[in-house]
């Protein structure tokens, strides 16, 4: 026969015991909800674009959009703009 009293014991859960069912407040009757998501700001753009750059692009193109305080596609937008005047395209 095996001798098990030499086996460590295991701690006690750090949940400690589990709760009778009178101590519950019977959360499984109750109805599941997601959590609330947090509202993106809506601006209209739904077709999706993506493109690869350069690490050193990529780098400008977001402090250039940080700290000009305007989302990356909004800066995309003027850029273009910018260029479409400079070379006089409609």
């Amino acid at each position: 026969m095996a001798d098990f009293s030499k086996i460590k014991q295991t701690r006690k859960s750090r949940f400690g015991d589990a709760p009778s069912p009178e101590e519950n407040d019977n959360n499984l009757d109750a109805p599941e909800t997601a959590p609330a998501r947090k509202p993106r700001n809506k601006t209209g753009r739904t077709v999706p674009f993506a493109t690869k750059v350069t690490a050193e692009f990529d780098e400008e193109f977001r402090r250039i959009a940080f700290f000009g305080k305007m989302k990356k596609v909004e800066l995309l937008e003027k850029a273009l703009e910018a260029y479409k005047k400079a070379n006089d395209i409609e």
